[in-house]
């Protein structure tokens, strides 16, 4: 094996560890975790409220704030939304448990569905009690349709 030969496969093994790297920290960014987090917590069959916080940065902010209550078998969302032109607005949504549980189970099977544009970052956080957990995403935008958007199907 000759010296250019040699470079070439190093070269081409760098660029397969890079990109394979690149595909690891997309995983590792995904909008999977805070779903499954939710779901999580919707499971627990506890009576219980938790704050989900959206933030969308792209040329400005675009904010969904949502409180959503467990009683039983009902979550009820209220959403306070601050959209990128400052304008706000609320929006309240009621489903049965297991209906927005399966929402949340069809964002994770059609995740890759979204587009993911370019220069878009979602921060978010979900508060129970004293606990926050915060994600960085850049494919939340499912999650926030779900959040501030009545589609009548509940």
């Amino acid at each position: 094996m000759n010296n250019s030969t040699r470079i070439f496969f190093c070269v081409l093994f760098l660029i397969s560890v890079n990109v394979m790297a690149q595909t690891n920290n997309l995983t590792e960014h995904s909008v999977i975790k805070p779903i499954k987090h939710l779901k999580l917590l919707l499971e627990k069959n506890e009576t219980t409220n938790f704050q989900v916080q959206i933030i969308n940065r792209h040329n400005g902010e675009y904010r969904i704030n949502s409180l959503i209550e467990l009683d039983k078998d009902k979550v009820s969302i209220k959403s306070h939304i601050n959209d990128m032109t400052n304008t706000s607005s609320d929006i309240n949504l009621n489903y049965s448990k297991d209906k927005f549980i399966e929402k949340l189970e069809n964002l994770l099977t059609h995740t890759g569905d979204f587009y993911i544009l370019a220069g878009h970052y979602q921060n978010i956080q979900i508060e129970q009690g004293s606990t926050i957990v915060e994600y960085l995403t850049r494919d939340a935008h499912g999650l926030i349709n779900l959040l501030n958007r009545d589609d009548k199907s509940n």
